[in-house]
């Protein structure tokens, strides 16, 4: 699981949990003897969620700071939007059914015209969710460096985007 206060730092999460007013929640999840995950993940969401507004009104820029950091299919936000991306299929699956084989034949080319306007209109989601794989990305790297630093043979899920 991502862990954002590894990247952004402890005190900035720690101020968004506050800041978000989900303090109280976080602390009642965190007494329980067995994990509500339907209910971790509900919060995490919703901290995500705030630290990435957060993270859009501060001196970091996504367009200058996030996207040299994304895989090459993100880093040009004007670029057609990959079907595959987690980002641009949470954006079509708003408006399309879940199967691809019955989205609309307009959205099945990433370079359409129909996709690149719905990826503008959602813009600001798909940039959530892009930051949310920054994150995940991040804490992949962060465990990658640890296991081989301790002299563990470690090999990422090749699914997951970690590099060798």
């Amino acid at each position: 699981m991502p862990q954002p206060a590894r990247v952004l730092g402890e005190s900035v999460v720690s101020a968004a949990i506050d800041a978000a007013g989900l303090r109280d929640q976080w602390n009642r999840l965190e007494d329980l003897q067995l994990i509500d995950w339907p209910a971790v993940a509900t919060l995490r969401y919703k901290l995500w969620r705030y630290l990435y507004e957060q993270f859009t009104r501060t001196a970091h820029s996504l367009s200058q700071d996030l996207y040299p950091l994304l895989p090459g299919e993100r880093r040009n936000p004007g670029a057609a939007l990959p079907l595959r991306s987690v980002a641009g299929q949470r954006c079509l699956l708003q408006a399309q059914p879940a199967d691809w084989r019955q989205w609309s034949e307009q959205y099945r080319n990433p370079g359409s015209s129909a996709v690149h306007d719905l990826a503008q209109a959602h813009r600001h989601e798909i940039d959530f969710h892009a930051f949310c794989q920054w994150l995940v990305a991040c804490s992949l790297e962060r465990v990658q460096s640890v296991a081989r630093s301790s002299g563990m043979r470690y090999r990422p899920d090749c699914r997951s985007g970690g590099r060798r």
